[in-house]
Parts: C-alpha cells; sequence; structure tokens
C-alpha cells in the first residue's frame, strides 16, 4: 500500500491593498478642481477686461494727442490775421504746402523762389493755392494767388521756381527783398464731424474750384465735445496763439489733451 506524503500548499503573503477611493471623497476632490478651475476662470477674464480697458484708455489718449498735434502742426507760426475760428468746433486757416525764399528782385508780377531751398508736400495748384510774401518797412505778409508756376534760375545762375502771381501793386513789391520769404497755401478747414458710423472725427476739407471738397477723416475717434478751440489774444487786440482741447472717451473715462500754439503777429 502506498504512502502518500501530504505537503502543504505554502503560499507567499500579499502586499496589503489599499483602500479604495470612496465615492464621497472623489466626489469632493472633483468639486475642489472645479472651484479652482473657475477662480482661474474667474481670474483670467478680470485680467482681460483689465487690459481691454487699458487698452481703450490708450487707443483714447493716442486719438485725442492725435487731434491736437495735426491742428498744431498746420496753424503754428502763421500770422493771425490767417487764422479765423468758425465756431468752437470748427477752425479755417491757410495751411501751408510749401515754402522757400527768393533769389531776384520781383520782376511785375513774377515771384523767383531759390529752387534748393523750396520745399514743399505737392506742386503748386493754381486753381487751389496763394502764396505769402514777407513784407518789410514795416513788416507784415502780403496775400496773392498764384496763377502758373514754371522754371527760372537765380540772379547767380542756379535753378529756381518761377511763381506768377496776380498783379502786385508797387507799394507791395517795393517792400519785397531779394530774399524775401514765401509761402505756399491753401484755404482749409478743419472741424468736428460725425461719419456715417456715428464716430465723431476731426476731419479737414479745402477750397478748390470755387467751391469745398468733402471732408477728409485726420484723427479720431473723438468724444462728442472732442475739439474745442479759441483764440488767444495778445497785445492789441491781435490773435497770438491757437488754443487746442481734443477730447476721446471711453466706457470709463475721457481721455484730454490741451496746445496752445503760438501765432505770429
Amino acid at each position: 500500500m502506498a504512502i502518500h506524503a501530504i505537503v502543504p500548499l505554502i503560499r507567499e503573503p500579499r502586499a496589503p491593498v489599499p483602500a479604495g477611493t470612496t465615492l464621497v471623497e472623489a466626489i469632493a476632490g472633483l468639486t475642489l478642481a472645479l472651484i479652482v478651475m473657475a477662480v482661474a476662470a474667474r481670474s483670467l477674464d478680470v485680467a482681460r477686461r483689465l487690459l481691454e480697458r487699458s487698452d481703450r484708455r490708450g487707443a483714447a489718449r493716442l486719438a485725442a494727442r492725435a487731434a491736437a498735434a495735426v491742428l498744431a502742426a498746420e496753424v503754428e507760426g502763421l500770422p493771425g490775421s490767417e487764422v479765423v475760428v468758425l465756431d468752437s468746433t470748427r477752425v479755417r486757416f491757410s495751411a501751408r504746402r510749401g515754402g522757400g525764399v527768393l533769389c531776384r528782385q520781383v520782376t511785375g508780377s513774377a515771384l523767383t523762389v531759390r529752387q534748393a531751398a523750396w520745399w514743399a508736400s505737392r506742386e503748386p495748384d493754381p486753381g487751389r493755392d496763394s502764396l505769402l510774401v514777407r513784407l518789410v518797412a514795416p513788416a507784415g505778409w502780403y496775400r496773392t494767388a498764384v496763377t502758373s508756376a514754371g522754371t527760372s534760375t537765380c540772379a547767380d545762375g542756379s535753378s529756381a521756381l518761377r511763381l506768377s502771381t496776380s498783379v502786385l501793386p508797387d507799394s507791395i513789391a517795393d517792400r519785397v527783398s531779394e530774399a524775401a520769404p514765401v509761402v505756399l497755401v491753401e484755404t482749409a478747414e478743419y472741424r468736428l464731424y460725425r461719419d456715417a458710423t456715428g464716430a465723431w472725427l476731426l476731419g479737414e476739407r479745402h477750397r478748390s474750384g470755387g467751391g469745398w471738397t468733402t471732408t477728409s477723416p485726420v484723427a479720431g475717434p473723438l468724444a462728442a465735445n472732442g475739439i474745442r478751440m479759441e483764440l488767444v489774444s495778445g497785445a492789441g487786440g491781435r490773435s497770438s496763439a491757437l488754443a487746442v482741447t481734443a477730447r476721446a472717451a471711453t466706457r470709463f473715462s475721457t481721455e484730454s489733451t490741451r496746445v496752445v500754439v503760438a501765432l505770429e503777429p
């Protein structure tokens, strides 16, 4: 009779299995994660709104500065008699489009300007432009229309621009020196206006062919009361400066710039 040995089955001990996450703990963790995400999203939204507000204020500030700077650049140094404030939002003046100095005595109605000293933003336009000529004894400016433009030579033989004008009276020609400054100008008007979209802008138009061109936008958008101008009187009641205040508004603030531009007596 065979004898079978009974060998006990011996197993290695297993590591303890950690207790599983309960449903309550899972819900609590998910809730905490959602709260953190909501706080983060809120913070990002606040940061975005602050950035947008800062951008809008910056854009408004630039629009106001641009409007004031354009007006200042156009009228600075002009004779006070050439700048007329029609109302607090409109100004009309002789806008400079070129300039130089004479290099010959006045002959008849022709002015000979040294080419090397001439600057211009465009070619002279007889139907649009006039000339301001500096006078001496007593000092002042004389305005005359441009009838044609061509080429010539200076007294020393150098190149020159010949500007024919309306007849200059002898009393005026005698007061024009050989090196007198001349300025090419056109009658321009800057004004606050509302465009088709409802935005308030600084616009410009000029005289052409006996009428006015359409208004072209220059700077903006501005506030509804975005341009205010006034002439500052000096000695003898003459206009000595133009004060310009430009404003641009956002939902949260109004940005403002003020400049005072000197005019010649």
